[in-house]
């Protein structure tokens, strides 16, 4: 064979053989979950709040629509007797250890607190549950607010009404009324928790 030929057949070999592959990106689309704005797991059931996170600076808890128990495979609803406000919701309802949840059926309350063993029939309202029951000063009706544990068995809310704000603590191991433990008079801008170091208190807002 020629030295044309030789040449020719390597050139065609070169154009015929095949360019290394590249690999392939293939395009996966995955569903998208919605899930709650917030979220409790607590071993045997688990609190989920819906809703829609509102626009900074508010707090996720003004983007609140309802709140649902998630208890053995099946979801609970839970259904305030009254009327809530987007304000009038917070994520602080389950007590540390899981055992209890403070459940605010309206704005004006009643606090009710229902048991982990318990809890599918009282929110069903089959059985009862046991409404807070507090010494409030006024002529009118007190809107309940920041409801949150202090302890697995004490809880804290402010009341506020006619220019003042009360704040309150229940114990349920001593099965009695709500103990006032600070009172601001004129508080028409509502008062604030103070968690220092060394101190902790309350401070009327300015």
């Amino acid at each position: 064979m020629s030295i044309r030929a030789v040449l020719f057949v390597a050139v065609c070999s070169a154009c015929t053989r095949a360019a290394p592959s590249e690999p392939a990106v293939k395009a996966v689309t995955r569903p998208v979950i919605a899930g709650p704005l917030h979220r409790v797991d607590c071993g045997t059931y688990s609190v989920l709040w819906q809703g829609e996170k509102p626009e900074a600076p508010a707090p996720d808890s003004f983007g609140v629509t309802g709140l649902d128990f998630l208890i053995d495979g099946q979801t609970f609803a839970f259904k305030p007797s009254g009327t809530l406000n987007f304000s009038d919701w917070n994520f602080n309802i389950v007590s540390p250890d899981c055992a209890h949840v403070v459940l605010q059926e309206d704005r004006f309350g009643p606090l009710h607190v229902a048991t982990v063993g318990n809890l599918k029939q009282q929110l069903a309202r089959e059985k009862e549950m046991p409404a807070i029951e507090f010494p409030h000063e006024g002529a009118s009706a007190a809107v309940i607010s920041d409801v949150k544990w202090t302890s697995n068995t004490e809880i804290e809310f402010f009341a506020s009404c006619c220019g003042g704000v009360e704040v309150f603590r229940f114990d349920l191991s001593k099965n009695a009324k709500a103990e006032r433990v600070f009172f601001a008079a004129s508080a028409p801008r509502g008062i604030k928790r103070v968690v220092l170091p060394m101190v902790s208190g309350y401070e009327i807002i300015k």
